[in-house]
Parts: C-alpha cells; sequence; structure tokens
C-alpha cells in the first residue's frame, strides 16, 4: 500500500514539474519570468509581485547602518588576538553616485581607540539591464591616534553581473596608498580582489559566497585569502539586517571575522 502511494505521488508530481519548470504556480506557457525563486510571490504572468533591491544596488536613498562584530588573528599578541569592533556606516545615493561615510570604534584586552575615518565617492554605469560597472575613490583620514599615522588614499574598480532574475556574479578590484610611518614595522601598501556570486531567494531574502586577497599593510604579516559568506534580510521597507562570516583559507593560524549589522532606510 505504502509502495502504491508512492507511486501514485511521483507519478503526479512530474507533469506537474513538467508544465511549472520553477514551481511558482503559473504554467510555463503563461509564465513570462521563468526561474523565479522558490519563496518568491509571484503574479499571474509568474513574474514578482516586488523585487529585492540591495541598498549597494539602489540609484537614489539615504541608509544608515549600525554594526557590532570581532575578528580573531593569532599572528598579533595574545592580548591582542581577538578585537571587537563597532560601525557606523552612512551611504548617500543620488543618480548613481554613492557617497559614504564609515566611523569605526575597536577595542581588545589591552587597547580602545577609534578606527580611521573613511570617505569614499562612487559612480555606478548601468552598461546594460544585467551589468553594472563601479568606479570609486576614498580617503581616510588619521583618526586612529598613533604617532605615524597619516591621510591614506584608495581607488576601487567592481562590477555585478545578473546571470538570470536571481543569480548574479560579482567581483571587484583595489588599490590604497599607505602614507602611515609606524615605529616597529614596515608598512606597504595594498592591493586587494574578490570575486563572488550571489543568489536571492526571496523578496526579503539574499546570500553570497565571495573569495578575497588582501596584502597585509605590515610587511612582517602574510597576505590574506580569505572565504567570506553574507546573509542579508530585509524586515519591511525601513529595517534591514546582514550577518557576515569570513576565514583565512590558506594559513595555520586562525585569521576569522564575524559581523552584524542593522540598517534603517530613509528612503
Amino acid at each position: 500500500m505504502i509502495r502504491e502511494f508512492f507511486l501514485i505521488l511521483s507519478l503526479s508530481i512530474i507533469p506537474i514539474y513538467a508544465l511549472d519548470s520553477d514551481m511558482d504556480g503559473v504554467s510555463d506557457k503563461l509564465d513570462k519570468c521563468p526561474n523565479t525563486p522558490f519563496f518568491n510571490q509571484v503574479d499571474a504572468y509568474g513574474c514578482p509581485n516586488s523585487k529585492l533591491i540591495l541598498p549597494q544596488d539602489s540609484r537614489d536613498g539615504l541608509y544608515i547602518t549600525l554594526g557590532y562584530g570581532f575578528n580573531h588573528n593569532e599572528d598579533l599578541k595574545e592580548n591582542e588576538e581577538k578585537q571587537y569592533n563597532s560601525l557606523l556606516s552612512i551611504n548617500y545615493y543620488q543618480n548613481n553616485w554613492n557617497y559614504m561615510l564609515i566611523l569605526g570604534y575597536f577595542y581588545n584586552q589591552s587597547n580602545q581607540y577609534l578606527k580611521d575615518t573613511i570617505f569614499q565617492l562612487k559612480r555606478t554605469f548601468e552598461l546594460r539591464d544585467t551589468l553594472k560597472i563601479s568606479l570609486g575613490a576614498g580617503i581616510k583620514l588619521p583618526t586612529y591616534k598613533f604617532d605615524g599615522n597619516k591621510i591614506d588614499y584608495q581607488l576601487q574598480s567592481s562590477f555585478i553581473y545578473y546571470h538570470t532574475t536571481n543569480l548574479s556574479f560579482f567581483g571587484g578590484v583595489g588599490y590604497e596608498f599607505i602614507n602611515d610611518r609606524d615605529t616597529q614595522d614596515k608598512v606597504q601598501n595594498i592591493a586587494s580582489l574578490y570575486l563572488g556570486s550571489g543568489y536571492f531567494w526571496s523578496n526579503d531574502l539574499y546570500s553570497n559566497i565571495s573569495y578575497s586577497y588582501k596584502q597585509s599593510k605590515f610587511q612582517s604579516q602574510h597576505n590574506l585569502n580569505l572565504l567570506q559568506t553574507t546573509l542579508f534580510y530585509k524586515f519591511n521597507e525601513q529595517y534591514f539586517a546582514t550577518i557576515s562570516y569570513s576565514q583565512e583559507i590558506l594559513d595555520d593560524d586562525l585569521h576569522n571575522a564575524f559581523s552584524i549589522n542593522i540598517g534603517y532606510t530613509f528612503w
């Protein structure tokens, strides 16, 4: 009896899937938006009733984000290995321009300081509906207090490609000109790059995974090869949250970081 039940069930699912390949409740003959994420609510034509737009993809808007997290670095002294971070980020978007201000604070077992204050300017170009590139520059003001701290400068370039409505690929490169003069260790300019893929699970949920490479600011420390995953959730039209975790993948010493951010959309 059980065998017959599963046979009937499987036979009933096959024709349904054949008629509705993305299982959104609209047959393929009428579906104008194939491959819609499973959890999305759709209209009579199989298209999402609304689309999740990430803050970094916004054309116009003002966002404020508060964050808290930690990072672990076994290359540092024992009382400095684990560091806790607080973050305030203000992002303003208008006509594909992005103005961003980042303020930070950190503490460990031996110290607590303000981080350097970062201001960045970025311009996004839409080459087509599925492809965007961005060019940006930034300045890092020496609000972290030590004798050799100076103003640093940043250059950035990135892209995002939407393979389908729910699957994207992204990447970027960056270069930071370090003017600091550290008395204990020689410093150097920092080159970085990252590549990743993201998926829109629904109108409210997005996740991605990426690989990043970043040179160390200090010549005595090794460069970082990180695997990172991020989860974004939109609670409503105003509030959203992100959770991120990264892990060093090519070093036996522990290098990891975790952060959680709560954001508010003004418009």
